[in-house]
């Protein structure tokens, strides 16, 4: 590689790593002769071989990650105390009967953590057991014409009865 001539600039050049070419033996156990065993470059004996894994025991059976474990923990039961009797609840079911009762007590901040969490209940549960109202204007209108025809013969049976007396 030829160096220009400009002063200005300077090239460095690095020495060979320790133990690049050969090791102290003379025989080179890289997996090629030319390259030299070291960074990036594996002795052939210790790469993975073919066909076999890199982690043969694998994941062992029944161990669990974090939001397993969170889960579980949130929905283990615990005693609690309520009015004089102990009783078994969730986690989660114990924190939200703590929040209700600071809410009772009238603390500002727990009540507003309680609507903060029933409208993510919402978003994530959005109301679908409950028939939501929907007016059908042609049905009105047939309700309406019958409500007004029963009125007339009411009133119609009204006026003639009267006519009698």
């Amino acid at each position: 590689m030829e160096k220009p001539n400009n002063p200005r600039v300077r090239h460095r050049t690095r020495p060979a790593p320790k133990g690049a070419t050969q090791n102290t033996s003379g025989s080179n156990i890289g997996s090629n002769p030319h390259k030299p065993v070291g960074y990036a470059n594996p002795p052939k004996s210790t790469q993975f071989k073919r066909g076999k894994s890199g982690n043969p025991k694998g994941r062992p059976k029944g161990s669990k990650n974090l939001s397993t474990m969170i889960e579980e923990t949130l929905y283990s039961k615990i005693p609690i105390r309520e009015g004089g009797s102990s009783r078994q609840v969730t986690l989660v079911e114990a924190m939200l009967l703590k929040q209700k009762k600071l809410v009772l007590e009238g603390d500002i901040k727990a009540l507003d953590r309680m609507f903060k969490m029933a409208a993510s209940c919402q978003r994530l549960n959005p109301i679908s057991d409950i028939e939501i109202a929907t007016f059908d204007p042609e049905e009105d209108r047939v309700m309406l014409e019958e409500f007004a025809q029963w009125h007339r013969e009411g009133a119609n049976a009204k006026s003639e009865g009267d006519d009698d007396d």
